[in-house]
């Protein structure tokens, strides 16, 4: 979507740490063109070079956007392309000096081919082992249960990631539209949840319905998936944000797709981490928004002027608000001695 930042000299050696990126939208190119022609899946381009424009989406509605999803979930119904799409991601957050990154995705979304709930996390589980094991990187899966399907259904993935948690499964979340679809409708499922003792991550506030951000907090989510229009909310409902300590996952370049904002300068983050949200940075879909954790801060160091120690501080962020125990003390360990 964006052109490519400038990126700073200090800012590749930073380690990065990355906590909402999901597998079906980050695919690589190459990899989506080489399983198509094997599949035989047909997609409106003519050819690998034509893969990445296809699925960069322009400013388009939340529900416009998801639509590329359809594309990119047909070529991940077997099991070796789920565990090859999680190690390529991996690879792709290592290649970024990326010490952490939780991979997001929808078990049920993968079962058109007849593959089960369970095998398709543990194919995932599977790229989550191995893409950490090449690499060095340090990773977690998030399960996602979907707004718009059943309550039951969404108790499911929290009984599945209640199963595999002793595995690599670290939290439970609910994405996709927003709208007509508040969190409440899936109490059953994120009160499992955390009874099982999973963390809790939940979509809310992306696609405006600020009340959801509020509902989020009254279920006692760990973390808010973007939060955008916290701005949109009573204010009681920052200063519990701020007070608690809760992070948002903020994704700068796909919230400019799906919102109205003129550009990186007119995003919120800034503005919300100067009255004490503590903000992360992340991608949310790699392939759809054209970018890496390395633009998304460069985009964001050039619109607000941010020097090394503002980007330093974003990261600590997401490394205390990881899912997997301890991952501060890594991400401190690598951080070069001049970023303090």
């Amino acid at each position: 979507m964006a052109n490519a930042p400038t990126i700073p000299d200090w800012l590749p050696a930073l380690p990065k740490v990355e906590l909402h990126c999901h597998l079906d939208g980050s695919l690589r190119p190459a990899t989506i063109w080489e399983w198509a022609q094997a599949e035989g899946v047909e997609l409106p381009v003519a050819g690998v070079d034509d893969v990445r424009r296809f699925f960069t989406a322009e400013k388009r509605s939340l529900n416009a956007y998801l639509e590329l999803f359809q594309y990119s979930l047909k070529l991940l119904q077997r099991g070796d392309h789920l565990t090859r799409a999680v190690v390529e991601l991996i690879e792709d957050s290592s290649n970024e000096n990326g010490i952490y990154i939780e991979v997001r995705f929808a078990p049920m979304l993968h079962t058109e081919q007849g593959l089960s709930p369970e095998a398709v996390v543990e194919a995932a589980l599977a790229g989550l082992h191995e893409g950490c094991a090449q690499t060095g990187t340090y990773g977690g899966l998030i399960l996602c249960g979907m707004k718009q399907e059943s309550p039951d259904q969404t108790l499911e993935v929290a009984r599945l990631a209640e199963a595999y948690q002793d595995d690599g499964v670290v939290a439970f979340d609910l994405a996709g539209p927003e709208r007509d679809f508040p969190l409440t409708l899936h109490e059953q499922a994120i009160r499992h949840a955390k009874e099982a003792g999973l963390s809790v991550t939940l979509h809310a506030g992306e696609d405006a319905c600020p009340e959801h951000i509020e509902q989020a907090l009254q279920l006692g989510t760990d973390r808010i998936g973007h939060g955008l229009h916290l701005n949109d909310a009573p204010a009681h409902v920052r200063e519990r944000i701020v007070t608690e300590g809760v992070p948002l996952e903020m994704c700068p370049t796909s919230n400019l797709q799906t919102a109205r904002f003129a550009s990186y300068g007119k995003h919120p983050i800034m503005d919300y981490a100067r009255s004490g949200v503590r903000v992360t940075v992340n991608t949310d879909n790699r392939l759809m928004s054209n970018t890496t954790l390395t633009h998304e801060l460069a985009h964001l160091i050039s619109a607000f002027s941010l020097s090394q120690a503002d980007v330093t501080e974003v990261l600590e962020n997401a490394a205390r608000a990881a899912f997997t125990p301890d991952i501060l003390t890594p991400w401190r360990n690598a951080c070069p001695s001049s970023s303090g």
